[in-house]
């Protein structure tokens, strides 16, 4: 279940962001309506115990520190999709951005290759609740 909400978060997010930069806006502003109504339902609804609350533990920070990892791995990707941008673009805008340019230029690239790869096995892995291993 972990796993299709972070991805449900990350790509309804680089989909509205990567239509922005296309310039379709109303296309942008559908999605986003999409993503930020399920959302504010999602979470009236939990603040309202109509979804089920468990108390939180420990795995529930391995989730949290997974989809950031996942989050890291994939976004770009997926957002360069939507955007029509060469596959492993890193644009120039934000500070994460240009940090990660800085070393992509310094390292040929690999660098973030590899920190992408070891971002999504991790990340997969804590989101699922493979903490131990897949088969743990």
């Amino acid at each position: 279940m972990n796993i299709i909400i972070v991805l449900f978060l990350i790509m309804f997010e680089a989909c509205y962001e990567g239509f922005k930069i296309r310039k379709w806006h109303i296309a942008s502003e559908f999605v986003e309506l999409i993503y930020l109504g399920l959302i504010t339902f999602i979470l009236l609804g939990w603040a309202n115990g109509y979804l089920p609350q468990r108390p939180v533990n420990t795995d529930f920070w391995f989730v949290f520190f997974g989809y950031i990892l996942f989050r890291y791995a994939v976004f770009d990707f997926v957002f360069n999709i939507f955007a029509r941008q060469p596959l492993f673009y890193i644009g120039y805008t934000k500070l994460f951005d240009k940090i990660l340019s800085n070393l992509s230029e310094k390292t040929q690239g690999w660098f973030v290759v590899i920190t992408k790869l070891l971002a999504f096995g991790i990340g997969l892995s804590w989101v699922c609740g493979w903490r131990y291993g897949i088969l743990g």
